[in-house]
């Protein structure tokens, strides 16, 4: 499995119709959307040019799931609340200790 050379551009793009989306019909996010616009090129350059298709899948439904499992001793459900973005630091900052190798 080889990455695409143009895989910037093709992100760029698909962000692009993502917001023309939401323009237009007010769709939301998805967290998989979510992550393709903000965190994919990230991984990609971090895992040294290796494409999305080599990792399963399941590892990020496994971590989805452990996520929500710890948010819910956190969340805040008024995100307009001032103590909504001080929940969800003490969740990430939870979660990824939890996580440490």
């Amino acid at each position: 499995m080889t990455l695409y050379p143009g895989y910037r551009s093709a992100i760029q793009e698909f962000r692009d119709c993502l917001s023309t989306l939401r323009a237009y019909y007010g769709t939301s996010t998805t967290t998989k959307f979510h992550i393709i616009e903000e965190h994919l090129e990230e991984f990609i350059d971090y895992n040294l040019g290796r494409p999305l298709g080599m990792f399963s899948e399941q590892e990020l439904e496994n971590a989805h799931s452990s996520w929500n499992a710890l948010w819910s001793n956190y969340k805040v459900n008024n995100m307009t609340s001032p103590h909504y973005k001080l929940q969800l630091g003490r969740a990430g900052l939870a979660y990824n200790a939890s996580h440490v190798l």
